[in-house]
């Protein structure tokens, strides 16, 4: 599977390279964010690492980019960066990276987690009912982008754990939208194992995850009823069967001023 580098540094770029053809991948190679972007819109690449720092257009700009305009194809970044701390992690994944490393690390470390994106991103397959339909749905599109990628990536590690190592098995993550009465309804399926009916009430608790430590970080379903909820005057609910999958409904109201104005 192809890999994306986006290195300022010379000598990181060519480690990094060097460690990934090592064990198997094919990988393109870029100097900034720039380069990165043009190489990543091109709709061929699955996997990239980014990072943070570099000149022109950083990786968190890069993630931005990708969340705006591939939401429905979405591409697993992992970012590289010194950076620590809850605040940063926060930027990061609302930026819409997948998964972030902090520097210093060991490449075993970087190579386990492509591991990770490359199971999920092989194990989906992506249907899309759209409708027809043409209504107005006043919204921060980044935002809305963001909460599509957060539910979607969540779907992927859903599949990934349900397949139980099951070779050339394929789960389908399912996207539809319709009018429901003052709101536009987007569900987006999955199907994984379900939600195990004792975490449900905790799933859009800040920091809790069923994931194993350094794979996630329990934020992104937090984050996303925040922008439902708090920023657009939605609701964002779920519907779930053990071994069956899990269906995240998000609605939106129509043709209202509900949503709270960005200050920034």
């Amino acid at each position: 599977m192809k890999v994306l580098i986006a290195d300022d540094s010379r000598s990181m770029r060519e480690m990094r390279k060097g460690t990934l053809v090592e064990v198997g991948y094919e990988v393109v190679v870029t100097e900034d964010g720039r380069q990165a972007w043009e190489a990543l819109r091109k709709g061929d690449l699955q996997l990239a690492v980014l990072d943070w720092v570099m000149p022109g257009m950083d990786g968190v700009e890069v993630c931005r980019k990708i969340q705006s305009e591939r939401a429905f194809h979405p591409i697993h970044v992992i970012l590289l960066t010194s950076k620590e701390g809850t605040e940063n992690v926060v930027t990061a994944l609302t930026a819409g990276a997948s998964d972030y490393i902090c520097k210093p690390f060991h490449p075993e470390e970087l190579i386990a987690r492509l591991k990770v994106g490359e199971r999920n991103v092989d194990l989906q397959i992506v249907k899309t009912y759209f409708d027809t339909d043409q209504f107005t749905v006043p919204c921060f599109p980044s935002d809305i982008n963001l909460v599509m990628l957060s539910i979607i990536t969540n779907a992927a590690y859903a599949i990934a754990d349900g397949m139980n190592g099951g070779k050339g098995q394929k789960g389908i993550i399912s996207i539809s939208t319709r009018r429901a009465g003052d709101y536009a309804e987007i569900q987006i399926g999955d199907t994984g194992k379900g939600i195990p009916v004792e975490i449900r009430p905790k799933i859009f608790d800040p920091f809790f995850t069923t994931r194993e430590v350094g794979k996630g970080t329990g934020l992104g379903l937090t984050i996303s009823r925040s922008i439902v909820v708090e920023k657009h005057g939605g609701t964002i609910s779920f519907d779930t069967e053990t071994g069956k999958g899990t269906t995240f409904i998000i609605r939106l109201p129509i043709g209202t001023d509900t949503f709270v104005k960005d200050e920034r």
